[in-house]
């Protein structure tokens, strides 16, 4: 039934190739979704936990202990794939708005998103436990609103990652909660659970970071029926997740 419930958005989003005609200018048609090999292995990891089918997970995989129960492997579940890029022309003269040039890479980051029937959150990034991290975090949409019912400044949303030792890579997936109640006025009676496969290299200048952030929200806008947001919002709204919520500066072009 998992294969059946498994429903993958657009493999290269637009809201990763906003204004880069050389998209149109591939020399052979994309592959389905389904036919990416990172995305083929994601999905038969994906089964193999649906099925308790632990012996076939990586080893970071069986680490994360409330993975399985996290999902309900009966009801839908989305799918979305961001790719690294490779800076081809201007480079950090981004900061300052200049044009750039940008190359996307065959590695890229997955995000399996589903909803909740409670308010926890959960997110779990696997290759957190390989570099020695906490590849699990669970908070509630509480701690993300005041006494009065009002969605927390960015600073007090950033302060519930920093509480959490190890924890600090959840604020690129779940920032994207924050921005968009804080942005966008969404609000958000039930919670969500979100899994994480990157490819990526992590601090080698290649965007690893925009692609947690990117294919998360591309998820959640399905997810949700968030279907105002343009592409450019998202490029947008991540870059806020960056700037605001994990507080690190940079300009738009990763996540454009």
């Amino acid at each position: 039934s998992f294969f059946r419930n498994a429903h993958f958005l657009p493999l290269f989003s637009e809201s990763s190739f906003v204004k880069w005609p050389f998209q149109t200018a591939m020399t052979e048609p994309a592959k389905a979704p389904q036919q990416q090999p990172d995305v083929v292995r994601f999905t038969q990891i994906l089964g193999h936990v649906a099925t308790g089918n632990s012996a076939e997970l990586p080893s970071e995989y069986r680490q994360c202990t409330s993975l399985a129960a996290a999902f309900d492997w009966e009801l839908p579940l989305l799918v979305s794939r961001a790719p690294g890029r490779l800076d081809v022309m201007g480079g950090i003269a981004d900061y300052s708005g200049s044009l750039v040039l940008q190359l996307p890479i065959a590695q890229a980051c997955l995000a399996a998103v589903q909803g909740r029937s409670d308010t926890e959150l959960y997110v779990c990034s696997p290759r957190m436990a390989a570099d020695g991290a906490e590849p699990e975090f669970h908070t509630t949409l509480s701690q993300f609103m005041s006494e009065d019912g009002q969605v927390v400044s960015y600073a007090a949303a950033a302060a519930v990652f920093r509480q959490h030792t190890g924890c600090g890579w959840a604020a690129y997936a779940l920032g994207c909660l924050v921005v968009l109640m804080r942005e966008r006025g969404v609000r958000f009676s039930k919670g969500c659970s979100i899994l994480l496969d990157s490819s990526i290299p992590v601090g080698k200048g290649v965007s690893s970071s925009a692609a947690v952030e990117v294919s998360t929200m591309v998820a959640l806008r399905a997810a949700f029926s968030l279907a105002e947001l343009t592409d450019e919002d998202v490029a947008v709204l991540c870059q806020k997740v960056e700037n605001l919520v994990v507080g690190a500066p940079c300009g738009i072009m990763d996540q454009m």
